[in-house]
Parts: C-alpha cells; sequence; structure tokens
C-alpha cells in the first residue's frame, strides 16, 4: 500500500502503458500478451525464491533462533566491548549463512569496528 491505493494498480496502469507504446510501434497485441506471459513466468522463479525466504524466516522466529542469537549477544556483550561484540556477533552470524566473502566483509564492519587483521582471519 502506498498512499491507501494497492501497488497492483500501478503495476496494472504500467501494463496499460506499456501496452499502449508497443501497440504504437506496430506490434501486436498477441506478442504483447505473449512477451507478458513469458516475463510473468521467468519473474515466477524469483516470487518462490522470496516466498522459501520468507518461510525460513518464519520458521527461524517460530522456533526462537532470532531471540537466541540476541539473547545470548546480551548475554555475552559487555558494555566496554560493545562495538567488538558486535562485530563478533556479525562474524558469527555471517558465518552461518551461505553469500559471498566479499558480501561478508561488508556486513561484518557493518556491525562494528574492528581490527581489519581480525577480520582476514575470519573471512580465511
Amino acid at each position: 500500500m502506498a498512499l491507501g491505493w494497492s501497488l497492483s494498480w500501478g503495476l496494472a496502469l504500467g501494463l496499460v502503458c506499456f501496452t499502449l507504446v508497443g501497440l504504437r510501434r506496430g506490434l501486436t497485441l498477441r506478442a504483447l500478451v505473449r512477451m507478458a506471459w513469458e516475463g510473468a513466468r521467468t519473474s515466477l522463479v524469483v516470487l518462490r525464491i522470496l516466498v522459501l525466504i520468507g518461510f525460513l524466516t518464519a520458521l527461524w522466529r517460530a522456533s526462537g533462533t532470532i531471540a537466541f542469537f540476541v539473547h545470548t549477544g546480551l548475554e555475552w556483550m559487555h558494555p566496554g566491548a560493545f562495538y567488538l561484540a558486535a562485530f563478533l556477533l556479525a562474524a558469527a552470524l555471517c558465518g552461518a549463512l551461505p553469500i559471498r566473502p566479499e558480501d561478508k566483509a561488508v556486513f561484518v564492519l557493518s556491525g562494528g569496528n574492528a581490527d581489519p587483521a581480525l577480520l582476514a582471519r575470519l573471512l580465511a
């Protein structure tokens, strides 16, 4: 919802506009419908992945995984070492996620200020 309107209206308006442009450029309505269907079918793969990610995060919430990380992190965290603890917690979570090393570096560095040598050892 944006400004009280469903986003479906905006998508429908965009589809109508692109259809009109396609018709004006000489494409047939049949060709435009076929292209729209192929594009929608291709995007369903992405939609499936997003649904699976939603299920996974819901399972994490329901099983208490996120609560466990927060609770354990707060138990271990000392106020004087907040930045280092935030960095290490981000590094631990990052190790559990299947992402590229360069993305891990960005994720972990956003958790706090820490020694780059420590980051290199964590990512190795």
